[in-house]
């Protein structure tokens, strides 16, 4: 079927603008690319259908996986790779000076079942002994497509998943309220809340040197955290049986290219450019942004660990579950 179109979304990346901007085109395969920046509109049109293929939130992809009620299949490729020490955040009237002193105090998180939050909450209970048992966690819902069931508040370990009331408002915006009138001691999640980019002295880090923290955590323990990974829905696969093949090797190409060029770009608004990628390879010895299951599945049996703890699997699950069969043995050699 040549002329039979897929739609793929993601946001724009160094190693994905190359597909964008139709520098690598993928073999054999009709496919319309969607550039889209509003990752839960994205994640939502991947859900329902409405997109083919596309880059989607890690957490909820294992957490439907676990329930067997999905029709997405993973791909090993990751777009979105961040380290989250730098994403806990805290009024500073409730006498946090460390992660330790988070232990009997009031957390939130905008989701449960958010990528970030569990990466976060998973080091915290791991690196720093605060756990849902000695500790608080406040989330005004579950998941992104939340079903309003209570039943799944509470966690394997007895402890629940307080409430937060959205009265109208956004995820975002209750978090930040909360925590500004001290009802909330301490936020974590995918970006900073609105009151510390303004420069409100009331909220500040937790951990302020997080650069020098993440680099000692990588040292240690070799885990650069996956945040989204690529699927494709599975219709869209019965349609195409190569498709995640296909995918698979448009971004390990489009990766290569992408860090070409910035290693070869001299025009970007990075003084001590060069300093810095030379900083960085010494940190991490490997392209940070490999493909592939093999390369990737000391981080994924971490995350899926951490998922297990928290409630967010009904049963514990192996790597290869995640993804398409025909990529458990692809490599990525494009480094």
């Amino acid at each position: 079927m040549p002329n039979d179109e897929f739609t793929l979304a993601c946001r724009r990346y160094d190693r994905s603008l190359p597909i964008f901007s139709g520098l690598v085109k993928p073999k054999g395969l009709n496919l319309r690319t969607v550039p889209m920046d509003n990752v839960r509109k994205m994640f939502t049109g991947i859900f329902n259908g409405e997109l083919d293929a596309g880059e989607f939130s890690f957490a909820e992809l294992v957490f439907h996986v676990s329930r067997g009620n999905t029709d997405l299949i993973g791909i090993p490729v990751f777009p979105f790779r961040i380290f989250r020490h730098g994403f806990i955040f805290c009024n500073r009237a409730s006498s946090i000076k460390s992660p330790e002193d988070l232990k009997g105090k009031k957390i939130g998180c905008p989701e449960w079942v958010q990528t970030a939050s569990v990466w976060l909450r998973g080091l915290l209970a791991e690196e720093y002994g605060v756990t849902s048992r000695n500790t608080e966690y406040h989330a005004p819902a579950l998941h992104h497509w939340d079903e309003g069931d209570e039943e799944k508040r509470k966690l394997p370990d007895g402890s629940v998943i307080h409430p937060l009331e959205l009265g109208g408002k956004d995820d975002g915006e209750v978090l930040d309220s909360a925590l500004l009138e001290g009802r909330l001691d301490a936020v974590i999640g995918a970006r900073p809340p609105d009151s510390f980019l303004r420069g409100d002295p009331r909220v500040g880090r937790v951990i302020e040197n997080y650069r020098e923290v993440e680099a000692a955590y990588y040292r240690k323990s070799g885990i650069f955290p996956i945040m989204h990974a690529l699927v494709v829905r599975k219709d869209a696969v019965a349609r195409h049986a190569d498709l995640p093949k296909i995918l698979f090797d448009l971004f390990v190409e489009a990766r290569r290219m992408g860090h070409e060029q910035t290693r070869n770009d001299s025009g970007l608004s990075i003084v001590w450019k060069e300093s810095y990628q030379e900083e960085e390879r010494k940190l991490f010895q490997r392209d940070p942004y490999e493909y592939g299951l093999a390369k990737n599945r000391r981080v994924i049996e971490n995350f899926l660990t951490y998922c297990h703890e928290q409630g967010i699997t009904r049963r514990k699950i192996e790597p290869k579950e995640l993804f398409s069969p025909m990529t458990w043995d692809l490599e990525d050699s494009n480094v």
